[in-house]
């Protein structure tokens, strides 16, 4: 009697981990279990999907899962080796077996033979997922009390790129200085001692051609790093503690001092002009940032000032202010402020409830860039390639970077109420009362109205057509 007309249809699973003492068996051997498990129970084999170097945080999206939900139809079976396999914890493996089953579709494990289909299959596997977890997150904690010793130690963990100025050699769990690189570091530390700003620091490193690990560009966010890391004064730096390092000092501690000192005082508040953190370009979209040129006071591009890759737009600050308070004042007259103050009363709670949202998904984030360094990191070699680690620790940062400036803005505007607070003679007329407010206050008040302004580039000195204010 042919067997497929009754067989019932199988598919394979397999999600090979990247760390390998989560693995006990290869995806080969995985393989022919499969295969032999199907065979001896009569059932046809249609497919094994693979997820090879997978994490189940992104088996739907980037592996095979999705793709398999999509081919499975009620009566159908997956078999895998283990239920850890679909899941990394037992929540996550729960949801997607519960949707198995919406579907009619069973799901069978090797490991111990179970079977969810019956109420004690249900409750073995349920066990051995938690039994699972348990075991996982005992190697997390190994691992972080191994990476906080070798701090107290004063030890380099092993494994990414070593700050600019060292280098380091499996094993040694010691940075050693490179010359070449450690009079890169002096010379940042020197010039910025004597007073150079970071956009200076740029330039003047571009001029000479000097560039940081791996050849990349010196720009902002490498210079400032430099300059507050704690490393060049031999210190070792771990979850904010700071402790003796074994490495050679770059920089003395008295440079080193004086340069954080600069750093705390240095610049102005980003909100000490009217319109600081509104103002964009019309070219390139980035923010403008105030600037004195000579007698003048500007607002430029910061991009174009940072870089030079663009067209360097700029506006006077008097004539900015000028025009956006004309216009404020234009699109208050014949409107109720009641109404305005009204409606900031409605919208900053709902703000403010989205920050705890924006607030979870950005501890979230946080943690998965601390579960990916104890994925990386281990007592003695990485578990991670350098190039999977690097492109995993670029997205969450990016993730990270999108969700603070998300969440800024969220404060921003959860803060619209503040006009409400503002006296009664105020709030009925706010044209008059616009000269005797404070900065802050001024600021506020074009926080509930306008969203940001771009600025085109000038045609003529006095265009005020170049000004367009995206109102809220």
């Amino acid at each position: 009697m042919p067997y497929n007309v009754s067989m019932k249809r199988a598919f394979g699973y397999i999600r090979v981990s990247k760390d390998p003492k989560l693995e006990k068996l290869s995806p080969a051997v995985q393989r022919r279990m499969l295969r032999e498990a199907c065979s001896a129970r009569r059932w046809e084999l249609s497919e094994i999907f693979e997820d090879i170097d997978v994490s189940s945080a992104k088996m739907d999206a980037a592996g095979t899962w999705a793709e398999l939900a999509t081919k499975l139809k009620p009566g159908d079976v997956v078999v895998t080796w283990e239920f850890t396999r679909i899941g990394r914890n037992l929540r996550q493996t729960l949801e997607r077996i519960d949707r198995l089953h919406e579907q009619g579709v069973e799901l069978v494990s090797l490991e111990g033979d179970l079977d969810t289909t019956t109420a004690a299959g249900k409750l073995q596997y349920q066990v051995l997922l938690v039994l699972a977890e348990f075991e996982r997150n005992r190697l997390g904690e190994r691992l972080r009390h191994t990476h906080e010793q070798i701090a107290r130690e004063g030890r380099w963990k092993g494994g990414g790129t070593p700050p600019l100025g060292y280098k380091y050699t499996p094993g040694a769990k010691v940075l050693e200085v490179e010359p070449e690189e450690a009079e890169i570091v002096r010379e940042l530390y020197r010039l910025r001692d004597a007073g150079a700003s970071i956009h200076t620091l740029i330039r003047e490193m571009d001029a000479r051609g000097v560039k940081g690990k791996r050849g990349a560009r010196l720009d902002y966010s490498a210079i400032s790093q430099t300059l507050r890391n704690p490393t060049y004064i031999g210190k070792r730096v771990h979850k904010g503690d700071i402790h003796d390092g074994q490495q050679e000092p770059i920089v003395e501690l008295e440079v080193w001092e004086r340069v954080q000192a600069r750093r705390r005082t240095g610049q102005p508040n980003s909100g000490s002009y009217l319109l600081s953190g509104f103002l964009r370009c019309g070219v390139c979209k980035s923010t403008m940032i105030h600037q004195r040129n000579r007698a003048r006071s500007l607002y430029a591009c910061k991009r174009a000032r940072q870089f030079r890759d663009t067209t360097l737009i700029t506006i006077e600050e008097h004539l900015a202010d000028e025009w956006v308070t004309e216009a404020l004042f234009k699109r208050l007259d014949g409107k109720k402020l009641g109404e305005l103050k009204e409606k900031a009363r409605r919208k900053a709670p709902k703000a403010k409830a989205k920050t705890g949202q924006v607030q979870a998904q950005l501890a979230r984030v946080e943690a998965s860039l601390e579960r990916l360094v104890s994925d990386y990191y281990d007592a003695d070699q990485p578990l991670l390639t350098p190039e999977q680690f690097r492109k995993k620790n670029a997205e969450l940062l990016e993730s990270k970077a999108s969700l603070e400036g998300k969440l800024r803005e969220l404060k921003d505007v959860a803060q619209l109420n503040n006009i409400v607070n503002l006296s009664e003679r105020r709030a009925r007329d706010i044209r008059e009362s616009w000269e005797g407010m404070t900065l802050d206050e001024r600021r506020e008040v074009l926080r509930l109205f306008v969203e940001s302004v771009t600025v085109a580039p000038a045609k003529k000195k006095f265009d005020r057509g170049r000004v367009r204010i995206n109102w809220r």
